[in-house]
């Protein structure tokens, strides 16, 4: 199987390296790029031509400068990134970010747990299904 790239945007420092330790105990091989910030999130998913496009976005909604909900909005209204696999981990359970996402069409709602054999339960499957079952749109280019 080809190494999958993961696009993690997540300004929590634990949450971070919970995410890398997680993904280093999966049987997936993977690179992991880490954004902490909503904006520096946008920039790099808008800004660079050049740039590949993720295999799966990993999105925490409570972000400095630009929330999740609007980079998800804007995933989805871009032609080269709408298709994208988008998995929303987050803490909210706030029934409006439920609905607001869905609503944006992400792929997946996931609260993060906090135990941590959880949380690796959690990612172990997440990335099972969306990089290794499921079947994702073919990428439409480069960014």
């Amino acid at each position: 199987m080809d190494k999958k790239r993961i696009l993690l945007i997540d300004d929590n420092e634990d949450d971070i390296l919970l995410t890398k330790r997680a993904l280093r105990l999966c049987s997936i091989p993977c690179d992991l790029d880490v954004i902490k910030d909503g904006s520096a999130a946008m920039a790099a998913l808008f800004n660079d031509e050049n740039t590949s496009l993720p295999d799966l976005i990993l999105l925490d909604l409570k972000l400095p400068k630009v929330d999740g909900i609007e980079i998800l909005r804007q995933i989805r209204e871009h032609p080269r990134t709408k298709l994208l696999v988008v998995v929303v981990l987050t803490t909210s359970i706030e029934e409006s970010d439920i609905h607001k996402c869905y609503g944006l069409h992400v792929n997946s709602y996931l609260r993060k747990p906090v135990d941590f054999d959880q949380f690796l339960d959690e990612i172990k499957l997440l990335c099972a299904y969306w990089l290794k079952m499921n079947i994702a749109a073919p990428p439409t280019g480069r960014i």
